[in-house]
């Protein structure tokens, strides 16, 4: 027991924060964000601070980079990104409208159709006669002997159970805001950059000695399983985003930042992004309506170039990239996210994979090896 004492204790404290984080997400994970941030944007600084010895005006000027940065996005990309959702919009308006005689046609000619297999006004009073049969039978039925007071008082007892469950759940678990985690968030961050020395300190003070050397495996592995591979990923994408962003510019597609975003988040799970090509299929039933080109011909351009992003990135990109970071399975990667967006949402989404392989590691240090050096002796 003596042996295992950091790291039980380690253990019950991570068990608590756990807890802590399922009620309080909203307040933790901006903080726990903001940290990383902060300390992400430590080596670029440091690099400032060459030029600019003080600390202080060293993360003022980096801040003011990015914000003018972010202002010069919006200012030179807003008219573009205004007109894409512009369009995107009144191309489903002009799909509607354009198919509304062929939609109706189709309509009529279902109804047809299912009155050739079956007779509807047959069933409709078929359907009439049964209903009323039952409601004979129910209205037939003596109630005298039902002590109805009994089952009443029975109903709301246990309706008033689990109302009352409900709602002490609900009063113990606070809803938070998309918003209102993402202003947190860079909030804690500017905050935490100007007193970075601080929790660096801490860091130094805390984590050091016997605790430095019971994380660094588990921060090792991190670093490997989910870190360093989704740096390697991210750099895939991003490659990989040029062809599908040029192919839809090319082709003027309607909702082009829109479906290129949701490719680029589709795409940390591999082959995910084959589900883009349900709305660019819409997109390119505009293009046949608005050009004299039929979708097969956008359609299949749009397949192909996806056919051709995933040659490349299996035989091109990952052997000279990835190499052997092959991450973690894409089918625990979906289920992490059904799991985690089920319990806390749209964050529990931003941080399913990051927290899965955490919890993937710990179990294979402190369950599994345990558990084959007992097998082995």
């Amino acid at each position: 027991m003596k042996h295992y004492k950091n790291e039980i204790i380690i253990g019950l404290l991570m068990i608590g924060f756990s807890i802590a984080f399922y009620y309080l997400y909203g307040i933790l994970l901006p903080f726990i964000l903001g940290m990383l941030l902060a300390f992400s944007a430590k080596p670029i600084i440091t690099r400032i601070q060459k030029i600019v010895k003080n600390k202080g005006l060293a993360t003022t000027i980096f801040l003011g980079i990015n914000a003018g940065l972010i202002i010069l996005f919006f200012v030179f990309f807003t008219n573009y990104i205004n007109r894409d959702f512009k369009r995107l919009n009144q191309s489903f308006v002009f799909l509607t409208t354009k198919n509304q005689e062929n939609l109706n046609q189709t309509t009529q000619k279902i109804k047809k159709y299912v009155s050739n297999l079956y007779d509807i006004n047959q069933g409709k009073k078929l359907l009439k006669h049964k209903s009323d049969s039952i409601i004979n039978t129910i209205k037939n039925i003596d109630y005298s002997k039902l002590d109805t007071e009994s089952i009443k008082t029975s109903y709301e007892k246990i309706t008033a159970i689990f109302q009352s469950q409900k709602k002490n759940t609900d009063q113990l678990k606070p809803k938070f805001s998309f918003l209102f985690i993402l202003f947190s968030t860079i909030g804690y961050f500017i905050l935490i950059l100007y007193q970075l020395d601080y929790f660096t300190k801490i860091r130094q003070k805390y984590f050091g000695g016997k605790i430095k050397s019971i994380f660094h495996t588990i921060i090792d592995d991190f670093n490997q399983s989910f870190v360093k591979y989704l740096k390697l990923r991210t750099k895939i994408i991003l490659l990989l985003s040029l062809i599908y962003i040029s192919t839809f510019v090319i082709l003027d597609m309607p909702g082009t930042i829109l479906i290129s975003l949701l490719i680029i988040l589709l795409s940390y799970i591999s082959y995910l992004q084959y589900l883009a090509l349900i709305p660019l299929s819409i997109s390119c039933m505009v293009l046949s309506l608005e050009n004299p080109q039929s979708f097969l011909f956008y359609f299949s351009i749009v397949m192909a170039v996806f056919i051709v992003a995933s040659i490349i990135e299996e035989w091109l990109l990952k052997p000279r990239i990835m190499k052997d970071n092959t991450g973690i399975n894409p089918v625990i990667i979906t289920l992490a996210l059904s799991i985690w967006s089920y319990l806390l949402g749209m964050p529990g989404g931003l941080i399913a994979i990051p927290m899965t392989g955490l919890m993937i590691i710990l179990f294979k240090q402190y369950f599994l090896k345990p558990y084959e050096e007992v097998i082995k002796n």
